[in-house]
């Protein structure tokens, strides 16, 4: 579902009506939850959070077994909107559902994101034992992307306690995590957060020689969001077209069936006289 997050909606829609029609309860719950996850990326978590909710029940009566995605789509939205309570009420749930499978990836997301909530009501201590374990189910799960964001949780809060040799090494680990994994836009945030660190303690050549590693990688997220954004202009003006096209046909087909019609009738209506004079 990533770049034409517009067109991508449409089609859910379209397939939600079907699903209703078709009455697929399970496919149904596929859907509503796409929706929520266009939302999102759209920006959107209001209206995301509300097609969650509304996918929940059917997950929980038909998909039991992705059921700790839904909860913790739906624990991050809340998380986002500042309801830190509900949110962590899903994300335990999704964690504690998770450990039933050794599902790591969704103990490490249901951790990191319980962390970072933590971390943003200054129980730091809470905070860091939450990213480690996030840490550890990542790395179970060789989930690297959450491996990277664990890292920059602990840098950050290491970074906000002034233990500066304890954010360092955090952070640097995340960014070779990012770079191994060719993860742009974590390699960019990590080499910022070194870079400011580094400035902190005064060692100002390493900080800019990381302050240059940041403005490549943020050039470089900046380029790629850029070409997806032209990739999607193209795709809609060239589907644009086409849907412009099969109108004009299909206009032109409907004109030909009309004269056909009209052609016939009048054969019709002329052999009847024909008959009627005879």
């Amino acid at each position: 579902m990533q770049g034409n997050y517009g067109r991508a909606l449409e089609y859910y829609l379209r397939a939600f009506d079907i699903d209703k029609t078709l009455k697929d309860s399970s496919g149904a719950a596929v859907t509503i939850n796409n929706i929520g996850i266009i939302y999102e990326r759209q920006g959107n978590t209001q209206e995301a959070l509300r097609w969650y909710l509304r996918a929940l029940p059917l997950y929980e009566r038909f998909r039991k077994g992705a059921l700790v995605v839904i909860l913790g789509d739906i624990g991050v939205a809340y998380r986002k909107l500042g309801q830190y309570e509900e949110a962590r009420t899903y994300l335990e749930r999704a964690y504690q559902l998770s450990l039933e499978g050794e599902a790591f990836g969704s103990q490490a997301h249901a951790l990191l994101n319980l962390g970072i909530i933590e971390n943003t009501v200054g129980k730091n201590a809470l905070a860091a034992s939450l990213f480690q374990q996030a840490l550890q189910a990542a790395e179970k799960g060789h989930r690297p992307r959450y491996s990277t964001e664990s890292f920059l949780g602990l840098g950050k809060m290491y970074l906000a306690t002034r233990a500066y040799s304890l954010a360092l090494n955090s952070l640097q680990n995340a960014l070779d995590t990012a770079q191994r994994y060719d993860l742009q836009a974590y390699a960019r945030d990590a080499a910022e957060l070194l870079a400011f660190t580094y400035h902190t303690i005064g060692n100002d050549s390493k900080a800019f020689e990381l302050y240059q590693l940041f403005v490549r990688y943020k050039d470089s997220v900046t380029m790629e969001e850029t070409n997806k954004k032209l990739a999607d202009y193209e795709f809609d003006t060239k589907l644009q077209q086409q849907q412009a096209e099969t109108e004009v046909l299909r206009q032109e087909q409907t004109t030909q069936r009309i004269i056909i019609y009209i052609v016939a009738s009048g054969f019709g209506v002329s052999a009847v006289l024909l008959f009627l004079a005879v």
